[in-house]
């Protein structure tokens, strides 16, 4: 009678953490589903289990058209090594911050996504899925390029420019082009590392350039 009477409490508790559980991930799948950002888990394989709305709105596919597929189908191929490569690691760390992909939308046009996830295990502590969010970061990538081309366009001008040129910062030397160097008789290293831009202007003449330069 005693152990019959363990073995209904064990039935019970197993009974109870099953509805914790199921209500945990009821939960879990209403919030990933209304969230703004977008949602994916993978399994083990690499396989799309689940991906959210805004998931969805970013890419452009129907849930169909993804659950069941590769990851690496809607990437570009160029980045379909690197998550072969790379998702064997996320499972072994189990997690993964900040990492980019080149992704295919239904429309076959290109995104390059932000994605930081994590391992979701089994109460045994065994893989059952990937939990992660993805950011769609085009625009940043754009103005990011924009930036270098314009200061490498910029390096490029001053590099040859028969006009000294030079940036500075609280008075410290950011740059200095070559003909600034020729002209002050200073190395473009000197310049850079050991010197601040009082040093290169007359005492008397300092307050005026100060001025002249935007600096109070």
């Amino acid at each position: 009678e005693e152990l019959e009477q363990e073995l209904d409490e064990e039935v019970v508790k197993r009974r109870q953490a099953e509805k914790a559980l199921r209500e945990s991930e009821e939960k879990f799948k209403l919030l990933y589903e209304k969230a703004p950002i977008g949602y994916q888990s993978l399994d083990e394989h690499g396989h799309f289990l689940e991906v959210n709305q805004a998931w969805l709105d970013t890419l452009g596919y129907t849930r169909e058209e993804v659950i069941g597929k590769s990851f690496g189908d809607l990437l570009h191929p160029d980045w379909v090594d690197h998550f072969k490569q790379n998702f064997p690691r996320f499972k072994a760390i189990g997690e993964i911050p900040d990492v980019e992909f080149e992704m295919v939308k239904k429309d076959r046009s290109l995104i390059m996504v932000n994605i930081n996830g994590k391992i979701g295990r089994d109460e045994k502590g065994n893989f059952k899925q990937t939990h992660c969010i993805l950011h769609d970061i085009t625009s940043q990538k754009k103005s990011e390029e924009a930036l270098r081309e314009s200061e490498e366009k910029f390096r490029n001008f001053a590099e040859q420019s028969i006009v000294g040129i030079y940036l500075i910062s609280d008075d410290v030397f950011k740059y200095v082009n070559p003909k600034f160097s020729e002209m002050f008789g200073y190395s473009v290293d000197e310049c850079l590392n050991n010197m601040h831009f009082p040093q290169l202007v007359h005492p008397e003449d300092l307050a005026t350039v100060k001025e002249q330069v935007g600096r109070r």
